[in-house]
């Protein structure tokens, strides 16, 4: 019956219609059915799920991305993550490890509230991180009795030039994980000494 109506619309169409208003016509009957199928097709398969359409895509932090790069390292170790320090427990040794958002030109001294931050945007006043440092440290050296080494990392590009403690070591984000993986040629701490060390750190 549908195949009949078919065909007799077919008919009219073609009777009523020139040959160039007809191609038109089928070309738009066309280009409709293709839309139809598209959207029947997006609204059915969840990659295309509306509601994803107007979410926003979570932007990696400078914790989430040297969390990845110390992740890569094969050996076996333990992470803490607190506020934004990362405490690495490995079989070279333990290591501290703040982590800042610095970028461009950093300028000033260590004991500054602020440091002057300076890039292509100009100027500006950037809060010290060095300041809070040792405090955040030291509880975690109060904790156990074994050298834990300090770090701080910046993003990379970024130039750092404040007088800092000689014990800390200031990396980029992307050196971080090749100077863990060379120091960690050396075996200080086998996988129970690593537990230990864990355990009695993530009571606090």
């Amino acid at each position: 019956m549908i195949t009949v109506l078919a065909i007799i619309i077919a008919l009219i169409i073609t009777v009523f219609l020139t040959i160039k208003q007809f191609i038109y016509f089928v070309l738009i009957i066309f280009m409709i059915y293709i839309v139809y199928k598209m959207v029947h097709e997006c609204l059915n398969n969840k990659k295309y799920h509306i509601r994803s359409m107007f979410s926003k895509r979570k932007e990696t932090t400078q914790i989430d991305l040297n969390l990845s790069y110390l992740n890569q390292i094969d050996s076996y170790k333990k992470i803490i993550v607190e506020n934004n320090n990362i405490i690495l427990i490995i079989q070279s040794g333990i290591y501290f490890i703040k982590i800042t958002d610095y970028s461009g030109i950093i300028t000033g001294n260590q004991n500054d509230l602020y440091l002057i931050k300076k890039d292509e945007k100009g100027k500006q006043m950037i809060k010290n991180v060095l300041i809070n440092y040792n405090k955040e440290f030291i509880k975690y050296q109060n904790i156990i009795e074994k050298q834990i080494n300090k770090y701080l990392i910046t993003k990379n590009g970024c130039n750092f030039n404040v007088k800092y403690p000689k014990d800390i070591v200031i990396l980029k984000t992307g050196v971080l994980y090749f100077n863990i993986k060379f120091l960690n040629q050396n075996k200080i701490y086998d996988e129970q000494e690593i537990d230990k060390i864990y355990n009695l750190l993530k009571q606090m």
